[in-house]
């Protein structure tokens, strides 16, 4: 059973390291297309205001709050102006800018438990030999590391699916 814990554990570590070196890349490049569109739809949305306001738009732009600019910029335009792009851009922000925060939540949660895994599996490959004098706690152990593994998995499905929405 001493193999057993070895091995499991260990795969575990290799596997959650490779994920998360690939979940890394997609979430950051998908992450990147959305300020990049935010940023090309706050430049819309600006060129619609005038005075202490457009600087204060232009300093946010710049600085790429654009959660901010989204609650600044919440009123309606005028109804000629609200029907057409600068309405749609309006609304595309206030989207974007939400689901960049669900998908950095869900990214913050996936690395949180993949540490947390990763941890655990090191501790159990450092203890294994302790914990196979046990009758009943080297089962224990690796039903734990599995379903925590599945649990990881499952948060990188809930992930990717957020990415792709």
């Amino acid at each position: 059973m001493e193999a057993a814990l070895y091995y499991t554990f260990s795969t575990i570590a290799q596997s959650l390291a490779a994920a998360v070196a690939l979940l890394v890349a997609f979430v950051f490049y998908r992450i990147q297309s959305i300020n990049s569109e935010m940023a090309e739809r706050a430049r819309r949305i600006i060129q619609h205001y005038e005075g202490k306001i457009r600087l204060r738009l232009d300093e946010l732009h710049v600085t790429g709050d654009f959660a901010e600019m989204a609650v600044l910029t919440k009123d309606p335009f005028p109804a000629h102006v609200e029907e057409g792009e600068p309405g749609f851009a309006r609304k595309r922000l206030g989207v974007l800018v939400a689901a960049r925060k669900k998908l950095r939540h869900e990214f913050r949660l996936s690395l949180v438990l993949t540490a947390l895994l990763a941890i655990f599996s090191l501790l159990m490959l450092a203890i294994a030999p302790t914990i196979e004098r046990s009758a009943a706690l080297p089962g224990a152990m690796l039903s734990v590391g599995i379903t925590w593994f599945v649990v990881c998995l499952y948060s990188y499905f809930r992930l990717g699916r957020k990415a792709l929405d």
